[in-house]
């Protein structure tokens, strides 16, 4: 999971024996309320002033797999216009002398029912890149031959074969949590084509 820090100063995750755990630095944007506010009256003689407070400012659209940081009044009003990845400092870590050097953790703010889910990574790279190694494994001379060839070549066959046998619309469903089960499934057609090609492209003799 991805954490942009939009605060101003770096965060320090501090364990309980004092371990820095790990330190996020400014993004450079700062996250804050945009706020109007007017004099409404004076006690003796000093202005009073009453402080509206509006919209978040600077907060990033939401991002996949990321969740930002930001001061508690933002992360607050974050959460009540709907959003559900912004949250702010948990439990300050100060020095001998009362300075802030960091925090325990990520508080969740109120009214956010449960944490944002990491969705699993897209993977159809990684079993495009497995697919032709496969085959070229497989030291068959006819399928390799035509790895990038006509029909788009084998490795883009068997992928379209993986694609239909599991059902899934495109390839970009392939993800870490069904990139084994589409190994296994690739080893298969792989194994498949090579016993059916057997003796293609072969001289005769």
């Amino acid at each position: 999971m991805k954490i942009i820090n939009l605060t101003p100063h770096e965060l320090s995750f501090i364990s309980d024996d004092g371990t820095v755990v790990a330190k996020i630095p400014p993004c450079g944007s700062v996250a804050r309320i945009a706020t109007t506010s007017k004099q409404v009256g004076e006690i003796d003689g000093i202005p009073v002033f009453s402080t509206e407070f509006g919209e978040v400012v600077n907060l990033p659209d939401p991002a996949e797999d990321t969740i930002y940081v930001a001061s508690t009044l933002v992360a607050q009003t974050a959460t009540k216009a709907g959003r559900t990845d912004v949250f702010c400092p948990a439990d300050l870590v100060r020095d001998s002398e009362g300075n802030v050097v960091g925090c325990k953790g990520l508080q969740m703010p109120e009214g956010m029912k449960k944490l944002p889910e990491k969705k699993p990574h897209i993977c159809t790279r990684e079993l495009r890149e497995y697919v032709y190694a496969q085959i070229k494994a497989t030291g068959d001379e006819y399928l390799t031959s035509r790895l990038q060839g006509e029909w788009y070549g084998v490795t883009q066959t068997v992928l379209h074969v993986i694609k239909y046998l599991m059902r899934l619309p495109d390839l970009n469903r392939i993800r870490e949590d069904n990139l084994e089960e589409a190994k296994a499934v690739a080893d298969k057609v792989i194994d498949f084509l090579k016993r059916e090609t057997s003796g293609y492209g072969r001289k005769k003799t």
